[in-house]
Parts: structure tokens; sequence; C-alpha cells
């Protein structure tokens, strides 16, 4: 994990993490919880998720920012849980002076405030505990939007379609609209149904690099778009999450990168699948491709650049 994050999402005392975050757990595989404040009702839930969870979170956030490379003067992070996007963002661009953050739990969002403030201390921070799809007020205009694990969560595609035209709304001319998302198979079919909706309305600048169509639109049983990385664990970070009895999992998530503006989509291609004894398949302006010639060094998600197939191949 980038030392950054992980030094401040730290926790003094991990160890007394251990329930709480045993209890998120096993709540995350039973149901989802629509109570006021969601599972971060309580300080313990709160800590817990913010050092383990929002550390996913935010470094899932700076690796596309990085790759993507805004320069956003103020956040809009929706859902924010304990701020895990917001940091993320915060700690990659040094050009962020102001952050509004909405979420269900005022405690995940104070927390979260807190961390913000120790990397930043003259950040502005605006946060507003409520549901997204009920507000009486539009959200605030911003350069960057921040959605990191929501539409997943919204089971009927109104409420997602809603969502995401109040999300797009936001972002102001020359923003981005930044969705990431679990790196399963119906989180990233969401994210490719908004992709080919809007396709000819704004433009994709991830982790499309120009096909027409999504190759997984056009044929869902083979496969869904999704990016990986396997991060090396902090001590702290590995003992309380073998305490807490989760096993070790690579980073995974599903991600689309928006913006209103007339854009080039990203040059290159981009690896879509493990490796295989015939190479690896790559997503491109042309469509889904097999490179035989694929390197060791690539992971599902690395955008190549530099790719040229008739040189490759």
């Amino acid at each position: 994990f980038p030392g950054s994050l992980e030094k401040l999402l730290r926790p003094a005392k991990p160890r007394a993490l251990v329930e709480a975050l045993r209890r998120l757990q096993a709540g995350f595989t039973v149901a989802q919880d629509r109570r006021q404040g969601g599972y971060l009702r309580h300080a313990p839930a709160v800590a817990a998720y913010g050092a383990f969870y929002g550390l996913r979170t935010a470094t899932k956030v700076h690796r596309l920012l990085n790759e993507l490379q805004p320069r956003p003067r103020t956040v809009l992070d929706l859902g924010a849980g304990t701020m895990g996007a917001a940091l993320g963002a915060l700690v990659t661009c040094s050009s962020i002076d102001q952050v509004h953050a909405i979420d269900r739990s005022r405690q995940a969002l104070n927390w979260g405030s807190e961390r913000l403030r120790a990397h930043a201390p003259n950040l502005k921070i605006k946060t507003f505990a409520g549901d997204l799809l009920h507000r009486k007020t539009r959200f605030p205009t911003v350069d960057l939007v921040l959605a990191a694990n929501v539409l997943d969560e919204f089971r009927h595609s109104r409420d997602r379609q809603r969502l995401f035209r109040a999300m797009l709304n936001a972002v102001s001319p020359g923003g981005l609209l930044l969705l990431v998302e679990p790196g399963t198979r119906r989180a990233s079919q969401k994210l490719i149904e908004i992709r080919e909706a809007v396709k000819s309305d704004l433009s994709i600048l991830g982790p499309c690099t120009g096909a027409a169509r999504c190759p997984y639109a056009e044929h869902p049983k083979d496969g869904w778009c999704f990016s990986e990385w396997e991060p090396q664990e902090p001590r702290w970070y590995g003992r309380l999450r073998e305490s807490a009895g989760i096993r070790r999992q690579r980073l995974t998530w599903s991600w689309l990168a928006l913006t209103p503006e007339a854009c080039p989509s990203p040059k290159g291609a981009r690896v879509i699948s493990g490796s295989m004894a015939v190479g690896r398949y790559l997503c491109a302006p042309e469509g889904r491709i097999l490179s035989s010639s694929a390197s060791d060094s690539w992971q599902r998600g690395t955008l190549l650049s530099d790719w040229d197939q008739g040189a490759m191949e």
C-alpha cells in the first residue's frame, strides 16, 4: 500500500479493532443495512472500516488518479463512508483545496475528516449526513466527483440512473466523474451498461481505449472488465486481517471515468485477462484482441500506452 496512505490510516491499537472488523465482514455477507448510518453507526465499526477497508479504497483511487492525472481544486465524495476515496484523491492530487462529502453516517464522516485534516490542515471540508437519493438540494458542482462502492448497492436500475444523472450534473466544465466499484461481474456489468448508454454524449477516459463497443457488452458471458493489484501489506494490516479471520486478497476493482468535455480516449491497449497459455486478451480501439507476446509484468487492468499491435505481434 502507498506509504503516505498507510501512515494516515494506521490505527494506534490495531488489536482493539479485531472484533469490530470481524462483525463488519460477517455483516457484509448477510444483508445490506438500511438503517440510518448503516453498518457505520458505532465508533468501533467506523474505526475498523476506516483503517481496513478505507485503505483499500484510498489505494484504488490513488492508482486510478495517477493514471488519469487530473488537477482538481474541488472534490465531491459520494457515499463517502470514512472518506477513503477523498483521501486517496487528496494524497494524489496536490491541487485539491476543498472536499465535499455525503454519507448516511455522521460518525464516519467525522472520522474521515480528521484523517484528511491530518494530511492537509488548511483543507476546506464540508460534510452532509443524509441519503444520496432523497436530497432536497442538488449536489455541489466540483472538479472531481468520486463514487466508490456506491452504484452497486442500488438494486433497481432506475435508482442507479437517477443517481448517475445527479452525479454527472455535479461535474464542472472540464471536470471528471470517477466511478469505482468491486471487481465482480455484477458490478462491472452495471458500469458497462452506463458506458454503452452515454458513450455518444460523454468522453470515456478509462478503462476503455476507444473501442466502439465494449467487448463484454457484446459478449457478456466471455468475462467482465476489472483491474487487479497485489499490494505489500504492512505488518499491522496483515495481523489485523488474520485476527479477524479474513483471507488475504488482491485488490480488485471495476471502474469508469467520464467527462462532459470532448477528449480523446487514452492511447494504447488495456490488459483485460489473466495469463493464459496462448497469451493475454487486450482491449484496444479495434476491440478485444489476443496478444501472444504478453509480458509477465502485465496485470489485469494495466494500460499499455505504447501498444502497437503490428510491432508487438
